[in-house]
């Protein structure tokens, strides 16, 4: 049964169900190998782990240009109107943008790394060419990003979860078998070097988008054997950028406010307090797991209530969703606030829990966040993306501009501070424009009555 195919409630029930699997397992994952990595490698290595991870990912979301987003809109309408010849050729197109442009940034990235500052953010004696590993982790990363979005588009969660990327370790099951394979070594007493670390890393997820490509093919071609017409319709690379063109703003600056901090600490600290750093604020995202999960499992409701024009119906939905995210949310920063070093030295090491205080700080940014509920995603979804974008790319800038003038002479506290206050001016501000555009709020409340667990749980039985 082909997924389309499916009722509302099952892709609701089902997609919700592998999205809570795959994002709390892979988040606890990152945290457990990141923990083994952390014993595994010396500070410094550490440090350059982690900030080669983030710029893979800011150069990944250059290379994919937004064609991953914007792919779930088109092919969506694509198989709505039974076209599945011409999202076949959609997809074709946007495999080889993806793949070309990968393969251009990496080029840059490795041959003319010296006009790119790269050597400023290492240290001359690693042993081994960085720049390689770099351009090499660029297109598996941004085609991994792809993948998953092609899958999540033809409705096909339980893939797009599985294989989905956004960790370092590569998503859900390039982390479990990386895990099995790094735990094997480090429970029998092996060592482990940076390198040997990021060519194992590699080889598993070369391994994965192999067994991907062969299945987005298949799943493809079964869509096409339904069409017994030619795909009507022209696809052109320079149409599909111009579509995928706001997409991409609004992607690369939220992914600037999140990871351009470890960069520029990069520049700015030695690399053992950027461990320091990272480890703290990979362990803060845990509090929006829940978030990103409500996300996911509203949409559908979030596009048909607008449509009907049922706002306070959808208002309650907001809010509901909004207060089961951050109830948990309250209870993870009181924890983090007692016991915020001891966590960092029990998964990392006793070398980290001086990262206490940025982990309360990244925390309470994240729960604001949370509280201020899903205002960003559904101006989007309520046809006000422009909006979106305006208030993701302001936010971002000045808080780039921001952290560049203070980390010199304030360091990894200061830096954390501004991104937490962008999180939440960011979030706050999309809330206002949310009840401005449709005169709705989106944020938490105090208490959850009887009737709003009813109606939420019929609408999602319905």
């Amino acid at each position: 049964m082909l997924h389309i195919n499916k009722s509302l409630k099952q892709r609701l029930l089902s997609g919700g169900a592998w999205s809570f699997i795959s994002k709390v397992g892979a988040s606890f994952l990152t945290i457990a190998l990141a923990a083994i990595v952390a014993r595994l490698l010396s500070p410094d290595d550490v440090g350059v782990f982690f900030l080669s991870y983030s710029i893979i990912v800011l150069l990944s979301f250059l290379a994919r240009f937004g064609v991953d987003q914007f792919c779930v809109k088109h092919i969506g309408h694509d198989l709505a109107e039974k076209r599945y010849k011409a999202a076949r050729e959609f997809v074709d197109a946007i495999l080889l943008i993806v793949f070309v442009f990968s393969l251009v940034i990496s080029a840059v990235l490795y041959f003319f790394s010296d006009m790119l500052m790269l050597d400023h953010l290492y240290r001359d004696d690693l042993g081994f060419s960085i720049n390689l590993y770099l351009a090499a982790w660029l297109p598996i990363t941004a085609v991994q990003f792809l993948f998953a979005e092609i899958f999540r588009s033809y409705h096909n969660l339980k893939y797009a979860s599985i294989f989905a990327g956004g960790t370092i370790f590569g998503g859900f099951l390039s982390s479990t078998l990386f895990g099995i394979v790094i735990s094997v070594g480090y429970a029998t007493g092996g060592s482990f070097y940076l390198e040997e670390i990021l060519q194992i890393l590699f080889s598993i997820m070369i391994f994965l988008l192999l067994i991907e490509y062969k299945m987005i093919r298949k799943m493809v071609d079964e869509y096409c054997q339904l069409d017994g017409q030619q795909s009507g319709q022209t696809i052109t690379v320079k149409k599909i950028l111009l579509e995928s063109y706001p997409f991409f703003i609004s992607a690369l600056s939220f992914m600037l406010l999140v990871h351009a901090d470890t960069i520029i600490l990069g520049f700015f600290e030695p690399e053992t307090e950027v461990a320091i750093y990272n480890s703290a604020t990979r362990i803060a995202k845990l509090m929006v797991i829940i978030h990103m999960i409500v996300i996911e499992v509203t949409a559908p409701i979030i596009v048909e209530l607008n449509l009907k024009g049922e706002m306070k119906k959808l208002e309650g939905i907001l809010r509901v969703t909004a207060t089961i995210a951050t109830i948990p949310s309250i209870a993870v920063l009181l924890f983090f606030v007692f016991f915020g070093g001891p966590v960092l030295g029990t998964v990392y090491g006793e070398f980290y829990e001086s990262g206490g205080l940025l982990l309360v700080i990244m925390s309470a940014g994240q729960l604001v966040s949370v509280w201020a509920g899903l205002g960003v995603y559904a101006l989007n979804m309520m046809g006000f993306q422009k909006t979106s974008m305006h208030i993701s790319l302001s936010i971002s800038l000045v808080a780039i501009v921001a952290c560049i003038l203070i980390a010199p002479h304030y360091g990894a506290v200061a830096v954390a501070l501004v991104i937490a206050a962008a999180l939440i001016v960011r979030s706050v501000i999309a809330m206002l424009y949310v009840y401005k555009h449709a005169g709705i709020w989106t944020y938490a409340k105090l208490f959850i009555g009887a009737k709003e667990i009813r109606q939420f749980a019929t609408y999602l039985k319905s």
